[in-house]
């Protein structure tokens, strides 16, 4: 076997192990022309925002929207995404919401208790300013 030959059967293993990975998402995941953010707090931007917004995704967002030590927000917040994620009608809309990062979130309270209420009408979170790989492993 030749070098060309060696290197083709090594690359197609690596192309095999890669299509292994391979994650498939659904179309309604590949075609995202408008993202909206969405203060969660808000109650009637949150209803606009998902029933009548041209949007294709809309983030309800705790992140930003809440301002630091206030619990009573943050509660405010937490019930208007699960509110809307169990009562409202969504449309085609995805529906995402980013919680708070670890540095204010380091027990990922914000995604527990959401996903626990209302995970299964959920599409997906976004999760803020990341810095390294093991702050994405503790989320899993």
């Amino acid at each position: 076997m030749n070098i060309r030959e060696e290197a083709d059967q090594v690359n197609r293993a690596l192309l095999e192990q890669y299509r292994a990975l391979r994650i498939d998402l659904e179309p309604r995941f590949l075609l995202q022309m408008a993202h909206l953010t969405v203060p969660a707090t808000v109650w009637k931007y949150v209803e606009k925002a998902v029933t009548s917004s041209a949007a294709n995704l809309v983030m309800l967002d705790l992140e930003d929207s809440i301002p630091r030590d206030n619990d009573d927000m943050l509660q405010l917040g937490r019930n208007n995404i699960i509110k809307a994620l169990e009562h409202l009608d969504w449309g085609k809309r995805l529906k995402f919401f980013r919680p708070r990062g670890i540095e204010l979130d380091p027990s990922h309270d914000d995604i527990v208790t959401v996903v626990q209420a209302a995970g299964d009408s959920l599409d997906g979170l976004v999760y803020p300013k990341t810095e390294t790989a093991a702050e994405v492993k503790s989320l899993d």
